[in-house]
């Protein structure tokens, strides 16, 4: 997920709870699986860092199916 807003840009990983172990800036919503990075005072998330969050999501999502069907 990839939503604009006026101050920022958001990313979020319906299968973020399974990916804790890669980024620690992970923030959970307890309901549900999807986690977002959340950078730290003067932080910022890479490019590289996306990157490779999506792609261990891609491969959640092959392994574990699509987390967006009922």
């Amino acid at each position: 997920m990839i939503r604009a807003e006026e101050q920022r840009a958001l990313c979020g990983f319906w299968t973020g709870q399974c990916l804790r172990h890669l980024d620690g800036r992970l923030k959970f919503d307890r309901k549900q699986e999807m986690a977002t990075p959340e950078p730290h005072d003067g932080d910022e998330i890479r490019p590289t860092t996306v990157r490779h969050l999506t792609k261990a999501t891609v491969e959640l999502n092959q392994t574990l199916g699509n987390p967006t069907d009922v």
